[in-house]
């Protein structure tokens, strides 16, 4: 797949930024603090003052930056600024040297950016509205507990104190039309995502497993599976691993067919979730939003409304993430992953690990084959 999609700059770029092991850990950690919530407190018939504080004040660390030294928590605020700087770090030029006997009046082009500095800046100004609305819900908790006022409609009022501009700006950064699974990218920080694909994607050719179509017929080939080589292929998570490759599959053969413009979005998705982190991270949505319901029912009029669309943002995240997702593929019996590549079936494993099972050492059928041509 990364090589139909000639997406090798990209995977380049994430590999010296070391973008895949800085958003694991910040995803680990936002769950951390969004499971240290006692959520059950905020629609239970009675909340007493020391229920309150704890209450208020897990949400308020679980929105802003802790009051206190957390080490392993981090907040919503801190990982959205984490995921701007990500995208700070695809904006980077990346240089790349021109041959002189190529090069006229230096015409060509000697950097790239995967990231344009329009999007950034659209990326930049939708995460700073983000933050100041959770700052306000941070700001409306944190004044209930220096005044010791507790209750549920007061959490629930505090917690939505963005109103419609989080309505708006959270929809905006996130959006994921409900509905059918082939849907276009909305929010901007999918548009992003996309347009990064995109602008890195030099040629789309949808290779084939076997090498008989390159020679047409000339001559025989005989191709060596070497499938069952690779480590994985025991795993008791291979049968999930092939469900997940036929919808990759799928969608380079619906690329073949007809380029759509919302394809990349698909794949994009279908290749995040089957990130354990990821997957993870789609499961607090859903969870956030079956909270968020409950809270509809001790609030009326304004902050209903936005509980109410709120609720839909986060739904429709999580179920565009989690239709797509086969079961686990990560090899579950792997108790010592690789530090760079992870567990047998991870995504980076499979990106480097499998990819290479063919070439990684020479497998006794093609040294005999070598060894015959070399006597002929």
């Amino acid at each position: 797949m990364l090589a139909d999609f000639s997406l090798f700059t990209l995977h380049d770029a994430i590999e010296v930024h070391n973008i895949s092991e800085t958003i694991k850990g910040d995803i680990d950690q936002l769950m951390a603090s969004f499971n240290a919530v006692p959520w059950d407190l905020a629609t239970g018939a009675w909340l007493n003052k020391e229920e309150g504080r704890r209450l208020y004040a897990a949400t308020r660390d679980f929105l802003v930056t802790p009051r206190r030294n957390r080490p392993g928590f981090k907040s919503v605020a801190q990982f959205l600024q984490s995921i701007e700087a990500v995208f700070v770090d695809l904006n980077r030029p990346i240089e790349y040297k021109v041959d002189a006997g190529i090069q006229k009046n230096n015409t060509i082009t000697q950097s790239f950016k995967l990231l344009s500095d329009g999007n950034l800046a659209n990326l930049k100004a939708i995460i700073a509205a983000l933050v100041r609305d959770i700052q306000r819900s941070a700001n409306e908790l944190g004044s209930s507990i220096e005044s010791n006022s507790y209750s549920r409609v007061g959490f629930a009022s505090a917690f939505l104190r963005g109103g419609l501009p989080l309505t708006r700006n959270l929809a905006a950064f996130l959006n994921v039309p409900a509905g059918a699974p082939n849907v276009a990218a909305s929010g901007v920080l999918w548009q992003t995502l996309v347009s990064v694909l995109s602008d890195a994607i030099e040629v789309f050719d949808n290779t084939v497993v076997k090498p008989d179509a390159q020679f047409n017929g000339s001559r025989p080939i005989k191709p060596l599976n070497v499938t069952e080589r690779d480590k994985y292929h025991s795993s008791a998570q291979t049968a999930n691993y092939h469900k997940f490759i036929a919808k990759i599959e799928a969608l380079e053969n619906r690329a073949t067919a007809k380029p759509e413009a919302n394809l990349l979005f698909d794949l994009l998705l279908t290749l995040l979730v089957h990130n354990s982190q990821a997957h993870g991270l789609a499961t607090m949505f859903n969870t956030w939003a079956g909270h968020i319901e409950k809270i509809e029912y001790v609030v009326t009029g304004d902050l209903d409304a936005t509980a109410k669309a709120v609720r839909a943002t986060l739904s429709n995240l999580a179920n565009a993430l989690l239709s797509r997702h086969v079961g686990p593929i990560e090899d579950a019996s792997d108790n010592q992953p690789d530090q760079k590549t992870g567990k047998r079936g991870s995504l980076p494993y499979l990106l480097t690990e499998s990819h290479s099972t063919s070439r990684r050492v020479l497998h006794p059928e093609v040294k005999a084959f070598l060894q015959r041509m070399m006597k002929d």
